[in-house]
């Protein structure tokens, strides 16, 4: 699981291992690394304000264990070339893997700010080795592919 001392590449990195799912409740069917890659960190949360309001409110309580108090990690790229902000957190998923596409494929589509990119990668204990699903925006379309 992402922890404070971890660097950006760290938790980009980290992939759950058996372990994290074994100290997981039993409802727990997987995990969702959310990356926000925004030009600030006001943008960055509003994806996350987009994301947890109506429509998709009920939802992402449904699909997530305790989201509203999932910790976000900041990263403050204002010094890089192209100042970005980068917001890290990691989800406990609830629901399958179609159900779990789908609402973020809907969420990302709706993004509040074209400007903001989002990764989803998502880890589920039904998959096996260690790949996920990775739901991410690209020039302007949503995508989904299955990585190794």
């Amino acid at each position: 699981m992402l922890q404070r001392t971890m660097s950006l590449k760290e938790m980009m990195d980290y992939r759950p291992m058996e372990d994290d799912f074994m100290q997981c409740p039993e409802t727990v069917t997987g995990f969702m690394r959310l990356c926000v890659v925004a030009p600030n960190r006001e943008k960055a949360y509003d994806f996350l304000r987009h994301m947890m309001n109506p429509p998709y409110r009920q939802l992402a309580l449904n699909s997530f264990e305790d989201c509203l108090n999932t910790i976000h990690y900041d990263f403050d790229g204002a010094q890089a070339a192209k100042p970005t902000f980068i917001l890290m957190a990691e989800y406990r998923v609830t629901t399958d893997k179609p159900s779990l596409q789908a609402l973020m494929e809907a969420v990302i589509e709706s993004r509040p700010d074209a400007d903001t990119d989002i990764i989803a990668d998502c880890f589920m204990k039904s998959d096996e080795g260690d790949g996920c699903l990775r739901i991410y925006a690209h020039e302007g379309k949503v995508h989904a592919a299955m990585l190794q």
